[in-house]
């Protein structure tokens, strides 16, 4: 059985291709910025490996250092923001679990210890005594 299956169209949407074009010319521009910035930093990093470029890379890493030092500084307290307290309560319940867990195996420890020693002293008296270990 065949359903006919209509669409409704918008005649507001008829003449969009002046947005397109715009869209795709910004989508257009961003991608070759983004190849260029690509590479001037492959060509940074390569220039810096030479010898003969050292002296300038220093200035120039220096420069860029000192200009984004702020905007480092801000990041830096941001995530430190964003992060201390979600981990500073998963490490409270982390050392709790740490804290169980050491005391698990602590008894776990002590309770082979004795089981060892008992049976140890069993094995003695049995011997003494001539009697036979359970």
């Amino acid at each position: 059985m065949r359903q006919n299956i209509s669409f409704s169209y918008s005649a507001e949407y008829e003449n969009d291709s002046e947005t397109m074009n715009y869209k795709n010319d910004n989508h257009q521009n961003g991608f070759v910025q983004n190849i260029v910035i690509i590479a001037v930093l492959l060509a940074m990093v390569f220039l810096s490996q030479q010898s003969f470029a050292k002296p300038t890379a220093q200035k120039i890493i220096s420069q860029i250092s000192e200009k984004t030092k702020e905007y480092s500084q801000k990041a830096g307290d941001w995530l430190k923001a964003k992060t201390n307290p979600y981990i500073a309560k998963e490490v409270q319940n982390g050392g709790e679990r740490v804290k169980e867990e050491v005391i698990k195996q602590k008894n776990n420890l002590l309770q082979n210890i004795w089981e060892n020693l008992k049976k140890y002293f069993a094995q003695k008296f049995s011997k003494t005594f001539g009697t036979e270990v359970k």
